[in-house]
């Protein structure tokens, strides 16, 4: 290998390894439930992306892997009835500012290609149904 082409090669590397200083590869977001109003302590959520899948019990901070993909969440809490979600990815600010440096083509590859160039918003605020009230009809008609 000529010394020119190992130069090429570890700049081509180094470029590289910028990508990730913008976002990294996970971040943390804080989770809560709330039902009218009132935050829940004690709900079991379940956050989930093709990174990974993660259980807190709110309120909570979690670390979660950043990835493209929505992040899916499903919260559960005595007799509410449970809440299903999604909480979109969102592109990070600072990977605009990959086409500002050398190699910006690469980094930015790197940074849609490992989720680092996605965040998702924080807090995460689910809200969870309280349970209805049922009352008892007499079928005799009294």
């Amino acid at each position: 290998m000529t010394f020119r082409a190992f130069c090429a090669g570890a700049a081509l590397i180094a470029l590289t390894g910028c990508a990730s200083v913008f976002g990294g590869f996970s971040e943390t977001v804080s989770v809560k439930a709330t039902s009218d109003g009132a935050d829940i302590a004690g709900a079991q959520c379940a956050l989930s992306n093709s990174r990974g899948t993660w259980h807190v019990t709110t309120p909570a901070l979690v670390t979660v892997h950043t990835s493209f993909d929505d992040l899916d969440i499903q919260c559960t809490y005595a007799a509410y009835a449970s809440n299903v979600g999604h909480v979109p990815a969102s592109r990070r600010a600072l990977v605009h500012g990959n086409v500002l440096l050398p190699g910006s083509l690469i980094a930015t590859a790197v940074d849609i290609g490992s989720g680092s160039a996605f965040d998702y918003p924080s807090p995460i605020v689910v809200k969870l149904h309280p349970p209805r009230e049922t009352t008892a009809v007499n079928s005799s008609g009294d």
